[in-house]
């Protein structure tokens, strides 16, 4: 168990940003190469990928050294740099919706190998308002255009495409964990033990037939793993679970929420950005959250909002605290994996959890 003093310790080092590090989009922003371009538009455009389902598009036969060059900058910056960035510049006008996927799967390859998202057992999912009529909200949030409250997702790298942008609103949002973690510390140590600690999180149904829908162990919040922080964090499901529970927590494990959330939120540490066609969001799950703001979208099908997710496990395995793994997979991977007749979480497992979006949303 991870001791006060060692809990304690100030992070420094690059990943340690506040909204101020940054004077505009730009600053956390790399552009696709020409080089990289040129070869990519190469692959796409001979058909290469066409008819192909994304298992077969492997680094062994599509590989260009340019692109591993690139990939091999935005990995660093990832893990050794900030945590997240912007990739600009991708070539998403006039192609098809599955021709972007498979460009988009290769680019992706370099950094990790993609995990299954849901029950279901998709690897690359997209991310788009399939609301019913006059509802706002769906249980998993990339289906719905409802707020997508800061977390991380069940992966070492997660990545984010964007095809078409909505009619208002969507904002990205992102904060550092190690900032946060740092903020808290000075102010409510006795807080942040508590998130170290940890809470049981509800799997809303994508569990394996013999686990719990509830983990039988508690899942921190933030810890140690080869000397570096380490974050999961989905707080709706953390109040899912007492909900299934038939607890409540008590008040000092909802002020550590609280002052948790309020650290995030606030204007010193929370950056806000809007994608474009064609950029990509990477973003380390470890010490990034990442989130959206609520979204106006498009009357006409063809120019509705539109995300392409991936969720990227690293290579070499990246260590963390065991009991930050909440789906113990056959596999052996991480993210959600496939099970007989699964799907993605439904109606009935949504939470209303409302954040404070005001301030996001200017």
């Amino acid at each position: 168990m991870t001791s006060a003093a060692q809990t304690f310790r100030p992070i420094t080092g690059p990943s340690t940003w506040t909204a101020a590090s940054f004077k505009s989009k730009a600053d956390f922003t790399m552009s696709v190469p020409p080089a990289v371009q040129q070869d990519l538009n190469a692959l796409v455009e001979s058909g290469a990928f066409d008819g192909l389902p994304l298992t077969e598009i492997t680094l062994e036969r599509f590989g260009k050294p340019t692109i591993k060059a690139l990939m091999d900058d935005i990995q660093k910056e990832l893990w050794d740099g900030r945590g997240f960035l912007i990739l600009q510049g991708l070539p998403v006008s006039g192609w098809s919706v599955e021709r972007i996927e498979a460009y988009y799967w290769l680019l992706s390859l370099y950094l990790g190998k993609p995990v299954s998202q849901s029950a279901a057992g998709d690897r690359l999912g997209r991310v788009q308002d399939r609301s019913k009529p006059g509802v706002s909200a769906g249980s998993r949030g990339y289906t719905s255009r409802r707020q997508l409250p800061l977390h991380t997702d069940v992966g070492d790298f997660m990545g984010l495409l964007n095809v078409r942008v909505s009619k208002e609103g969507g904002m990205s949002l992102a904060v550092s964990v190690p900032t946060v973690y740092n903020a808290m510390a000075k102010v409510r140590p006795d807080l942040l033990e508590i998130l170290f600690r940890g809470f049981p999180f509800h799997r809303r149904n994508e569990q394996q037939p013999e686990a719990e829908l509830v983990t039988p162990y508690p899942v921190p919040v933030l810890g140690w793993a080869a000397e570096r922080i380490s974050a999961f964090y989905v707080r709706p499901s953390v109040e899912l679970a007492y909900k299934e529970l038939g607890r409540e927590m008590d008040s000092k494990e909802v002020e550590a929420l609280d002052l948790f959330d309020d650290l995030c939120w606030s204007d010193e540490n929370l950056v806000k950005f809007m994608m474009e066609p064609g950029d990509i969001y990477f973003a380390n799950n470890l010490t990034t959250l990442h989130g959206r703001t609520e979204f106006v979208d498009h009357d006409e099908e063809e120019k509705k909002r539109l995300s392409l997710r991936i969720w990227l496990q690293r290579e070499p395995r990246t260590p963390v605290p065991p009991n930050q793994i909440v789906f113990k997979n056959p596999s052996g991977d991480l993210g959600v994996d496939a099970k007989p007749g699964g799907k993605p979480a439904g109606e009935e497992f949504l939470i209303d959890f409302k954040r404070k979006t005001a301030e996001a949303s200017r």
